[in-house]
């Protein structure tokens, strides 16, 4: 098999605890979509047919550390340009005990910092609090469920949502998947009315130009 992946795909990874996660998904997502999957998988075996395209994949990682943190772990590796091993012992380098407990401090600390204001997009923020959430889930160390909905309600500080804040907080089984569409509805009824507050604004105006209505616009 002739692997089509380059450098660029793999991206460098510098080695700090809180990128770990990110530069895994993305090397985990494009080698599935090109159909390599196969070399991260802990089941994988070696043989003649897939040893070009180990090797390749271990210069991939090779280069996409180079210089960082975890350039050492790759390293070790690099007599039989195994791919599958260098793969294996980076997510044990990050994903122990020791170097988990950082990554999940840090998602921690992103998760409880983020806060919904006026000017963010509602759909953006509920996509960030479910990417920490399930990284924290990923590391073992999720928080509970009744943590969540208390924390996600809470990091809404926009005031067009404190009703609906209110009436999440009234019902006492609530789900964070039905605080999130109860967000989502009422951003829905937000946007709907200042589309219709435009188009009345633009209405009178064309009447005013036309001359069908005198009223002045302020």
């Amino acid at each position: 098999m002739n692997i089509k992946l380059s450098c660029t795909d793999f991206g460098t990874f510098n080695g700090r605890s809180d990128n770990w996660i990110s530069f895994k998904e993305n090397i985990l997502s494009k080698a599935g979509v090109g159909g390599y999957a196969q070399y991260f998988q802990q089941d994988f075996r070696l043989n003649e047919n897939n040893k070009e395209g180990n090797n390749r994949i271990f210069y991939l990682l090779q280069n996409a550390t180079n210089g960082g943190g975890p350039s050492h772990v790759v390293r070790k590796h690099l007599t039989n340009a195994d791919g599958n091993g260098a793969w294996k012992s980076l997510l044990a380098w990050h994903e122990g005990p020791v170097m988990s407990r950082e990554i999940a401090k840090t998602l921690h600390t992103k998760l409880w910092a983020l806060r919904l204001n006026s000017k963010n997009d509602v759909n953006k923020h509920i996509n960030d609090f479910t990417l920490y959430m399930d990284q924290l889930q990923e590391l073992g160390r999720e928080e509970r469920k009744e943590t969540l909905v208390e924390l996600f309600l809470d990091s809404i500080i926009d005031p067009h949502f404190e009703v609906t804040i209110a009436n999440c907080q009234l019902r006492e089984y609530i789900t964070l998947q039905e605080c999130f569409e109860a967000v989502r509805k009422y951003d829905n009824i937000i946007l709907r009315d200042e589309l219709g507050d435009k188009n009345k604004l633009k209405i009178r105006r064309n009447s005013i130009k036309d001359g069908t209505e005198s009223e002045v616009i302020t």
